[in-house]
């Protein structure tokens, strides 16, 4: 599980929601996938992002929880 932890709500201003950006993470394998597969459970059940056979893999991370499954 990634998420980019941030307050979603400014105090300051009586707890108005902020829009918080995705960054940007790479995750770094000492051997290749079989399948790295991305869920984001705000948009559905269906992957958001996969791919095959690679040691990099790059993901945008929000501010709400995401699902990484890597199978070696």
């Amino acid at each position: 599980v990634l998420f980019n932890e941030q307050s979603l709500n400014d105090p300051a201003r009586n707890n108005v929601d902020v829009v918080v950006p995705a960054i940007a993470a790479t995750l770094s394998l000492k051997a290749a996938a079989k399948s790295i597969v991305v869920y984001d459970p705000l948009i559905g059940t269906n992957p958001v992002k996969s791919s095959t056979g690679v040691t990099t893999f790059s993901v945008s991370v929000p501010a709400h929880p995401i699902f990484v499954k890597i199978v070696m």
